[in-house]
C-alpha cells in the first residue's frame, strides 16, 4: 500500500473512533429544502430565473441541469453505435464511510455530500463502478454543468497538439493569434496561459461579480447577467480589451481568461471549433453514451473556460482514460507522454507565491489540471463543486456533480480533499 494510503487509512480509523456529529444518512437531504424553479407555462413570476436571483441557492440548483437553456450551445457529438462499457464491480457502502476534516471534526460521505450540496457521485475502481447515485430529479442520462472542468478538456487537447508537433507552448500567444498583440495575453507563452502564470489583468472575482467576470458571462449567458450596452459583445472582444498587470510567469493566479486565450490559440492552429476538437479527439474515441454541449457566444465561439455540460458516466469515461495513461475503449486516445507530463505538475513555487496553497497545500496547476503532488492525483474542477478526481496509484476515479452556492471550489477544498482521499483509501482497507 502506498505511504499516503497507509497514513490516510489510519486517519479515517482514528476519526471514526472520535465520533460522527457531522454525519448524515441521506446524501441528498439538502435538495428537498429547495423550491422548484421555472415552474409552469409560462413560469410563474416567483419561480423565474432572473438576473436578480442568479446567485440564489434554488436558482443554482436549477442552473446546473439547464445550462443548455440559458444561452446558445453547440453540440459535442458522441459516436454512432453503442457506448463503451462501464462495468459494475462489487458495490461499496461509501455513504457510511467516515473521515476527519481538518478543523471541522468527523463526517461521512453522506454528510459531505449534504454540506457541499452534492447532486451525484460515481466512483470507479479498476475501471468498474463501485458506487453511483443521483439526487431526485437527476439521472445518468441528464447533462449537468461542468463549468471549469472545461479547462481540463482544453488542456488535454493542447497536450495532444503538442505531441503531434502542431503546438509549441514556448511560443507566445500572439505568435498564433496576432489579435492578442498589445493585450495582457499577447506576450505570455502558451505554457504560461495553460498554467495560469500569465500576468494579464483579468480579475477572477466570481463572488463579487467583478467587471471582467460579468463581461465574460455576458458573452455566453447574456440573459442572466446584468445588461450593459457598453460591454464587449463577444468573448474575444473581452480578451483583447484586457491589459497586463504584472510580469508573466511570476505567480499562479486562477484565471478563466487565460484558458479562453488558449482556446483561441488551438482553434486558430487547427482551423476547427473547440466542440469539434473535443468530439473528434476525445468524445468519439471514448465511446461516450451522450452528446455533450458547450456554451457559445454571439459569434458562435465556445466558452473554453466554463462552457461544457456532460452526463456523469461520460465524465467518468474521461476520468478513467486519464487514469489509464490515456488509454480507453481499446485504444490510446491521449499519448501516454502527455499524461506523464501532466502528472509532473506545474511550478509549486508559483502556486505558493500566488497564495493558492492556502486552500490546496501541496498542489500545483498544470495544463488545465490541479495536481496533488503528495497523493499523485490529478483533478479537474468546476464552479459550484464539479469534480473529476483521478488517482492512478489507488486505481480510483471519482466524479461528482454539485450545486454549491459558492462558485469557487476553493471554498470546500479542505472537505473535498479529505473526502476524495478517504474514498480512494477505502479500496485498500
Amino acid at each position: 500500500m502506498p505511504n499516503w494510503l497507509t497514513s490516510f487509512v489510519a486517519t479515517v480509523v482514528a476519526g471514526s473512533a472520535a465520533g460522527d456529529a457531522l454525519a448524515q444518512s441521506d446524501p441528498f437531504a439538502w435538495a428537498a429544502a429547495e423550491r422548484p424553479m421555472m415552474v409552469g407555462f409560462p413560469p410563474t413570476a416567483d419561480s423565474q430565473v432572473t438576473t436578480a436571483n442568479f446567485r440564489d441557492p434554488a436558482t443554482i440548483k436549477w442552473l446546473q441541469l439547464n445550462t443548455r437553456n440559458i444561452g446558445f450551445t453547440r453540440q459535442i457529438a458522441r459516436p454512432g453505435g453503442p457506448p463503451s462499457p462501464l462495468p459494475r464491480g462489487r458495490q461499496e457502502n461509501l455513504e457510511a464511510l467516515r473521515f476527519e476534516v481538518k478543523g471541522q471534526g468527523v463526517t461521512d460521505v453522506a454528510g459531505w455530500m449534504n454540506a457541499t450540496r452534492g447532486d451525484a457521485l460515481l466512483v470507479l475502481r479498476d475501471g468498474k463502478i463501485v458506487y453511483e447515485r443521483y439526487r431526485p430529479g437527476l439521472t445518468a442520462d441528464d447533462p449537468h454543468a461542468g463549468w471549469s472542468i472545461t479547462k481540463s478538456f482544453v488542456g488535454t487537447i493542447a497536450g495532444i497538439l503538442v505531441a503531434e508537433g502542431k503546438l509549441d507552448t514556448a511560443k507566445k500567444a500572439r505568435d498564433y493569434v496576432p489579435e492578442l498583440a498589445g493585450s495582457g495575453f499577447g506576450d505570455a507563452t502558451v505554457q504560461q496561459l495553460l498554467d495560469m502564470t500569465a500576468g494579464d489583468a483579468y480579475d477572477e472575482n466570481t463572488a463579487k461579480n467583478s467587471a471582467d467576470v460579468l463581461n465574460l458571462v455576458r458573452s455566453f449567458m447574456p440573459r442572466y447577467a446584468p445588461p450593459d450596452d457598453r460591454a464587449p459583445k463577444s468573448m474575444y472582444e473581452v480578451l483583447t480589451g484586457i491589459g497586463q498587470a504584472r510580469p508573466h510567469g511570476e505567480m499562479f493566479l486562477y484565471n478563466s481568461a487565460d484558458t479562453e486565450a488558449v482556446g483561441w490559440v488551438i482553434q486558430r492552429i487547427t482551423g476547427e471549433h473547440l466542440a469539434n476538437l473535443i468530439s473528434e479527439r476525445l468524445w468519439q474515441p471514448l465511446g461516450a453514451a451522450h452528446d455533450a454541449g458547450i456554451l457559445i457566444d454571439g459569434l458562435g465561439m465556445p466558452s473554453a473556460s466554463a462552457g461544457i455540460s456532460v452526463t456523469l458516466p461520460d465524465l467518468a469515461r474521461f476520468g478513467q482514460m486519464m487514469c489509464n495513461g490515456g488509454r480507453f475503449n481499446g485504444r490510446q486516445i491521449v499519448p501516454a507522454a502527455v499524461i506523464a507530463e501532466l502528472r509532473r505538475g506545474g511550478s509549486q513555487a508559483a502556486f505558493v507565491k500566488g497564495g493558492a496553497d492556502k486552500a490546496r497545500p501541496g498542489y500545483s496547476y498544470h495544463n488545465g489540471w490541479w495536481v496533488n503532488h503528495a497523493a499523485g492525483s490529478i483533478e479537474a474542477k468546476g464552479g459550484s463543486g464539479q469534480h473529476v478526481y483521478v488517482n492512478p496509484a489507488a486505481r480510483t476515479v471519482i466524479v461528482k456533480f454539485s450545486s454549491a452556492v459558492e462558485p469557487a471550489t476553493s471554498y470546500t477544498a479542505t472537505e473535498d480533499s479529505a473526502a476524495f482521499a478517504a474514498i480512494a483509501a477505502a479500496g485498500h482497507r
